[in-house]
């Protein structure tokens, strides 16, 4: 018995070196725990393998069926050919990227849709209102008007294309930027940090305090707007330190030291609208308009994706955030028109009119109807008279001055559009008794308006003609103007406010006749005016019935004619200073690029050594300045986080340095 059982000891143990010379041939994945196992356990860890490879192809199928790689989508490519499990890593990361900005855009859905379940009814009214009253600013408007190039693109077809609809996909690998992305970059690679990153985000009013304390709605939209109406930028800390940065050099009054600035931040806003003004008076448009169409774009990114396709956005002027974002929109409304791009400056007129249509910060309702008319669009004429007979929009003005009196006008109590509109519906209706008794109001009004005009077209005023007769016409309106200013004086409460209104009245006047002058100037257009004042002017008797002196005029009494004209002031040629090697250097967006100035030399040198310190910065050199790194400088114990990586590794060895920005750890 002892024999047998030693002969099955040794065949047992011949077995397991057999299995174990096999185990050796062919690779297979060995236990941890158990380097010689028997027969059971490799039985039971090949039936573990075969459970394990039909899971993994359950999940595979599951992964299908779930649309995860499939056929049908389009792999990401990046580069050339990928493998198989190159392209899963890709599509995952995408797919979690979408879903990432799907998911915020949702979570925000739903607190509002929870907030507006837990306002009051008097809340819910307050938004249906702004709902129903101001989306008729935006009616119409084609968003590809915003882009200045696309606009000259399509200068001859723009009035025939189909308006493109609102990108509401929610997804921002979709997103188009309505007043284009900067031409010198790709937007898709390269894009503004935002405000987690340090630079600029945007936030709700409902949004910004936890204790439900949300900032102040103004005075105009009380009892008519929400928190939740309201938007508002918000800058990083970062980004604050770099407007720091920013006002020691303006301080300078150095246009190069500025170029530098944007060269090595090409993302603060204050300076690209700063360079893009000095450029536009240098006689470099061209790079003026690189400069502020990045300058939009920054703002445009740090949107809300969604924020466009909001039927009611509102944004202050008076806080000091915003306040680039509406100087932004103000110089390309400017500039548009001065390159004849009416259409672009109509609807970024629009566009700024509808983020505060009750204050009307930007004053563009002294040049909105202006553009409209020379479009020469039947659509955009039609618009005109639906937002005045819509009186949707309503011009005020409180005077703090006589214990807060508010005046209140319509539009057509401006000159501009009450011209506009009768032009508008001599264009667009057939009703001409409707078009007449309009301009016959505007000429009992503003009847200087008429012979401005036709000055203006070069029209013939010293002749006769069988149809018209100019000469008598225009001195009997001259004399109405005379006996209504007197009359306005004579019968004004406060003298004061009554001056300042009629010169607010004459600078609307000279901006009006500045730029839609060439609309008056068809043969039927004329007729049409010359017939309204011949009755207007015929039908006086000895105590004429004036219209009274709408003093709600008075919120467009800081209008200069200047500021809207079609040009722009030229320096003189020898106070052009620019350098056109610093311009070409800051168009390039290089994020790679340190900071200009250091902070810590800041505080420690003052403003004295801030010119010597900027040209002896590396990065951008000047000719014959000293190139030294941007990193040099005293002994210091701050780490600045632009150094070379190996050089933040060995001072991070030193316990006394610590990285600026970064809090010191308590000891």
């Amino acid at each position: 018995k002892l024999k047998g059982d030693n002969a099955l000891l040794i065949d047992r143990e011949a077995e397991n070196e057999d299995s174990e010379s096999e185990d050796d041939a062919a690779p297979q994945k060995k236990s941890t725990f158990a380097f010689f196992p028997s027969d059971s356990e490799s039985s039971s860890s090949k039936d573990e393998e075969e459970t394990e490879e039909e899971n993994d192809s359950e999940d595979g199928e599951k992964k299908k069926s779930h649309g995860i790689n499939s056929s049908n989508e389009e792999p990401l490519e990046i580069g050339g050919s990928k493998d198989e499990d190159e392209h899963l890593v890709d599509d995952g990361l995408v797919e979690r990227e979408e879903d990432l900005d799907a998911i915020l855009d949702e979570f925000r859905a739903q607190d509002e849709q929870l907030a507006e379940q837990d306002g009051s009814a008097e809340t819910e009214a307050q938004t249906n209102l702004l709902k129903s009253k101001f989306p008729i600013i935006l009616k119409g408007l084609d968003e590809r008007e915003l882009d200045m190039d696309w606009t000259m693109r399509n200068a001859l077809t723009a009035a025939h294309d189909e308006p493109r609809p609102a990108n509401n996909s929610g997804k921002r690998k979709n997103r188009v930027f309505l007043f284009g992305a900067p031409a010198q970059n790709d937007a898709r690679s390269i894009k503004p940090p935002n405000y987690v990153g340090g630079g600029i985000g945007m936030t709700s009013y409902s949004d910004d305090a936890p204790d439900g304390k949300s900032p102040a709605i103004p005075e105009r939209y009380v009892g008519i707007s929400a928190p939740k109406d309201w938007y508002r930028f918000i800058h990083a800390d970062s980004y604050l330190r770099d407007l720091e940065d920013y006002r020691y050099i303006q301080q300078t009054g150095d246009l190069n030291s500025l170029l530098f600035f944007v060269a090595h931040h090409p993302f603060v806003t204050d300076s690209l609208l700063q360079v893009a003004n000095v450029l536009f008076q240098t006689n470099n448009s061209q790079n003026a308009t690189g400069f502020l169409r990045r300058c939009l774009w920054v703002f445009e990114s740090a949107c809300f994706v969604r924020f466009h396709s909001l039927p009611v956005r509102l944004i202050n002027y008076d806080v000091k955030e915003n306040q680039v974002f509406f100087d932004a929109l103000r110089k390309i409304i400017h500039v548009s028109s001065i390159s004849g791009l009416w259409r672009t400056s109509l609807a970024v007129s629009r566009y700024a009119l509808a983020l505060d249509p009750l204050r009307d910060p930007l004053r563009v309702l002294a040049v909105l109807d202006s553009y409209a008319l020379v479009c020469y669009s039947h659509p955009v004429n039609r618009w005109i008279v639906e937002l005045v007979d819509s009186d949707a929009i309503r011009i005020q003005y409180t005077d703090n001055a006589t214990c807060g009196e508010l005046f209140e006008c319509g539009l057509c109590g401006l000159p501009n559009w009450s011209y506009s509109y009768a032009l508008a519906l001599f264009r667009t209706t057939n009703d001409t008794e409707r078009a007449n008794a309009a301009l016959q109001n505007s000429i009992k009004a503003f009847p200087s308006v008429v012979g401005l005009l036709l000055q203006a077209v070069d029209v013939d005023t010293t002749g006769r003609t069988m149809r018209r007769d100019w000469i008598s016409v225009l001195d009997k309106a001259t004399e109405r103007q005379s006996r209504q200013r007197t009359f306005y004086r004579e019968e004004a409460v406060d003298a004061t406010l009554t001056e300042v209104a009629l010169q607010a009245i004459d600078n609307l006047v000279s901006n009006f006749v500045a730029l839609s002058a060439k609309a008056w100037s068809d043969d039927d257009v004329l007729q049409f005016l010359y017939d309204n004042v011949s009755i207007v002017v015929e039908s006086e008797g000895p105590k004429e019935d004036y219209p009274p002196l709408q003093l709600a005029v008075l919120h467009y009494s800081q209008v200069v004619p200047g500021d809207w004209e079609t040009r722009i002031q030229q320096l003189p040629e020898d106070a052009n200073i620019v350098d056109p090697g610093l311009v070409a250097q800051a168009l390039v967006i290089d994020p790679n690029r340190p900071r200009l100035l250091r902070r810590m030399q800041q505080q420690a040198n003052g403003n004295d050594r801030l010119m010597e310190q900027m040209m002896n910065a590396g990065g951008i050199g000047m000719p014959g300045a000293a190139q030294q790194p941007i990193f040099g400088g005293p002994p210091t114990g701050l780490v600045d986080p632009d150094l070379p990586m190996a050089e933040i590794f060995w001072r991070s060895f030193l316990p006394w340095n610590r990285v600026e920005g970064v809090r010191e750890e308590r000891r």
